[in-house]
């Protein structure tokens, strides 16, 4: 995975080892990210008894990430939408089974745009460090036709996206 830095004008490579690391000085890193995309991607994952969020049924999935992962997390708690599949809440617990950061949507701000349900804001509280960053969306475009030869890191060099 590669990311442009245009205070650097530099491309940049997350290796494993920094996918733990914060996005920009935020609660988030790019494996939170990643595991809000990809609910239970790379892990072994169980279904547990479902419950409400905010007044919504969910499904709870509870996710163990392989131990050669270099994941931060020793176990990652789940709830899903019923209706949307929005994850509204996830519990990410670091090594030893301590709570260590907590994702949240609320359901109000939930969207749906071009038939795709998204999350208009996303909240994470970083429990060990006591802080917060909120996730906003305030402009989705859908179905916009990117082409693949953006996505590679000679790309990234020379356009500076």
């Amino acid at each position: 995975m590669f990311m442009y830095l245009p205070e650097l004008k530099r491309v940049r490579r997350i290796t494993v080892r920094s996918v733990s690391g914060s996005l920009f000085g935020t609660d988030f890193s790019y494996e939170d990210l990643e595991r809000l995309q990809s609910i239970g991607a790379g892990a072994n994952v169980t279904r547990l008894a479902d419950a409400e969020v905010g007044g919504q049924s969910t499904y709870v999935l509870a996710g163990s990430p392989s131990p050669d992962s270099g994941s931060a997390y020793e176990r990652v708690v789940s709830f899903i939408d019923q209706k949307t599949c929005i994850p509204l809440k996830m519990e990410l617990y670091e090594k030893g089974g301590q709570l260590r950061k907590l994702l949240t949507v609320d359901p109000a701000q939930v969207r749906r745009e071009g038939g795709i349900w998204f999350p208009g804001q996303v909240s994470l509280r970083d429990l060990a460090e006591q802080s917060e960053t909120r996730l906003v969306v305030k402009k989705i475009a859908i179905d916009i036709e990117i082409s693949d030869s953006i996505f590679s890191e000679s790309a990234l060099s020379t356009t500076g996206h």
